[in-house]
């Protein structure tokens, strides 16, 4: 069975993150300033680059601003790790915006809108052809995980295998890719448990994004599934989702 990695060590191995260029780059003042807005939601990863950039192209030879952006991302994921984890990375925020408090112009809630535009304008072409210039972390960690659950599904088998030898969990499956049941929904039909987490070892929100991607696989015609499921299950095609509504009532 091969070893599966964390998302951790998968961005580092899907981007070509080199242990000592990460070293690097966060001895760098103003890298550690930017990782640490931009992992607040501050600043934007490209506002991030940029702000960062004088001191990052002259610390590491023929680095490209699309490159640096790939090393701030992975550093803020390394530095919202629990400090337990030796791959975390400390960063002192209230130094960061101590040192540098035009980071911190995005916490007056009355300027958001305008302090954003203004970032944007300081910026200029500086990385204008790239799609992330302007996104905050949580679009961006979303997009980072969904290719992680990608990758944790097809490298995984030994884990799938089971649940789609379960004529329970298929018909689970199917009604969650109609929209018909929530992952909760599903979990409970399934399991009796509302709160399962089917994939311990990557967590809820990756478990659910895993399942997404089972669905799609048969929307996509990759996995096919038994034409019955309805008839063996009619109470799973009763739209059920407990984490918008409330549980069903006992009866």
């Amino acid at each position: 069975m091969s070893h599966v990695l964390d998302i951790v060590d998968y961005q580092a191995k899907a981007n070509l993150i080199a242990e000592s260029d990460v070293q690097t780059l966060v001895a760098q003042p103003t890298v550690r300033a930017a990782v640490a807005a931009y992992a607040s939601g501050l600043i934007t990863l490209g506002y991030a680059a940029f702000f960062s950039w004088d001191e990052s192209r002259a610390a590491l030879q023929n680095l490209a601003p699309e490159r640096l952006m790939d090393l701030i991302r992975y550093v803020a994921r390394r530095h919202k790790l629990d400090a337990s984890d030796h791959r975390h990375i400390a960063i002192d925020h209230d130094w960061a915006f101590a040192t540098f408090p035009r980071l911190l112009a995005r916490t007056n809630y009355n300027r958001l809108q305008e302090v954003h535009r203004e970032f944007m304008a300081e910026m200029g072409d500086f990385l204008d052809a790239h799609p992330w210039k302007f996104a905050y972390p949580a679009s961006i960690r979303s997009a980072e995980e969904t290719d992680y659950a990608k990758y944790w599904l097809e490298s995984s088998s030994h884990r799938i295998a089971p649940l789609l030898a379960d004529r329970r969990f298929l018909a689970g499956l199917d009604a969650f890719r109609q929209g018909l049941l929530s992952y909760g929904g599903l979990t409970e039909n399934v399991y009796g448990e509302r709160g399962r987490v089917l994939f311990p070892e990557i967590g809820y929100e990756l478990s659910t994004l895993v399942l997404v991607q089972l669905a799609a696989s048969i929307n996509d015609g990759k996995l096919a599934i038994p034409s019955n499921l309805r008839k063996e299950f009619p109470e799973f095609y009763e739209i059920y989702h407990p984490e918008a509504f409330g549980p069903r009532p006992k009866a």
